[in-house]
């Protein structure tokens, strides 16, 4: 599972947008981006930019992260080229103009997903008051996460892709296994 960045500049400050494939989209699975906040997930203002101009997505049988044109009268210019139909494949230093708003990718990073485990309890058994008793201590926890910052998902039983929690009655749109018996994890990036 990969995030992918990407830096532009908007009204003369840098800005940035990292996306990962278990982030809750409008479309299950693409990142829409656009000027219309009504269809896309990623807005940028520019008058240039279409009302839905791209989709992003990423592609865990490629492991890449793919951008898709949606409009031909505007299309995306991808390291110098139009994309005038179709999907390319990014990378990190593609050079991305949709419209004149010129965006960068700065990286595509893994994310590991660290499973969620429950606290072990031992029970001490009744013994008389004499008799000492050894209670052995809990295991440690592989990676301490702040509950408040941690961003929680479901890794499927079937693909063991990682989806967010909004999948779980819809299922998972990568191989359409029922996340009834998912795994909860948390998202950290590495």
């Amino acid at each position: 599972m990969y995030e992918i960045t990407f830096v532009w500049t908007e009204s003369g400050q840098t800005k940035t947008q990292t996306l990962h494939p278990f982030q809750p989209t409008k479309n299950a699975g693409v990142f829409r981006v656009g000027r219309d906040p009504e269809r896309c997930d990623w807005i940028l203002p520019h008058p240039t930019v279409s009302g839905l101009h791209v989709e992003i997505f990423w592609q865990p049988h490629q492991q890449h992260y793919y951008l898709r044109n949606l409009r031909d009268q505007n299309p995306p210019v991808i390291d110098g080229l139009p994309l005038m139909q179709g999907e390319a494949a990014l990378k990190v230093g593609s050079q991305i103009r949709l419209g004149q708003v010129d965006l960068t990718v700065t990286a595509i990073a893994p994310i590991m997903a660290t499973l969620l485990l429950e606290p072990q309890f031992f029970a001490t058994p009744m013994t008389p008051a004499l008799t000492p008793v050894h209670t052995p201590a809990p295991s440690p926890l592989l990676a301490v996460v702040p509950v408040a910052s941690a961003v929680y998902g479901l890794k499927c039983p079937k693909c063991h892709q990682v989806l967010a929690y909004e999948h779980v009655a819809a299922g998972c749109h990568w191989c359409g296994a029922s996340l009834a018996a998912a795994v909860s994890v948390i998202l950290s990036p590495t």
